[in-house]
């Protein structure tokens, strides 16, 4: 009987899973906080506010059925660009002050977000040792699990660190987080691979 290949790890697969580690852990956030927002801002329900969850989540379905197609439209700018714009939009999220607006923002969130997942998925398995790609995909879901327990507490802490407890600070740090991580993913990529100067036309 043939012994199964032995998987294992590299530095790549793990900076990707420490990755998709942090970007859960921000965007946990909003499933926590969201249904609070409208009310703690004063301009909604409870009822109102639990649709906002069911909105992202529409929108990440949406997200997930044209990933394939922005994908190959943008490839390796997926990573940056959904943070970026992840980031903006949950500032967004925050700072807004009425349901209609909430409601779009929440919409347009779960489109962006859900380009996250399959592309860091993709570049694990891409950048797995050989036979490795199960282990990788492995440690992605053990971060998936990880964060989403501790968010609830890390997110506590934060804000008795800073002595405010509004959802909307919280979300504010959380987009802003976001934002810093697209912003060193464009740069990283600036500094390994600047673009190549264009020869003059003879």
């Amino acid at each position: 009987m043939r012994s199964q290949p032995k998987q294992s790890i590299n530095r790549a697969v793990i900076g990707y899973s420490l990755l998709w580690f942090l970007i859960m852990m921000l965007f946990t956030l909003v499933t926590l906080k969201a249904s609070t927002l409208i009310i703690a801002g004063g301009y909604g329900t409870a009822a109102q506010g639990s649709l906002i969850l069911a909105i992202v989540g529409g929108g990440q379905m949406l997200g997930g059925l044209v990933y394939g197609s922005v994908y190959k439209r943008i490839a390796t700018s997926v990573l940056p660009g959904s943070a970026l714009l992840t980031g903006i939009l949950i500032v967004g999220l925050a700072l807004s002050r009425t349901l209609w607006l909430t409601f779009v923002i929440a919409a347009l969130l779960g489109i962006t977000s859900a380009f996250v997942g399959p592309y860091l998925f993709g570049r694990v398995a891409d950048v797995a040792p050989a036979n490795s790609a199960t282990l990788a995909s492995s440690m992605m879901l053990i971060g998936i699990n990880i964060a989403s327990f501790i968010a609830p507490y890390f997110w506590g802490l934060v804000a008795n660190l800073f002595h405010n407890t509004t959802p909307s600070f919280n979300l504010t740090i959380s987009g802003i987080a976001f934002l810093i991580i697209g912003v060193i993913v464009v740069v990283g990529r600036l500094v390994h691979h600047p673009k190549k100067p264009q020869s003059d036309v003879q």
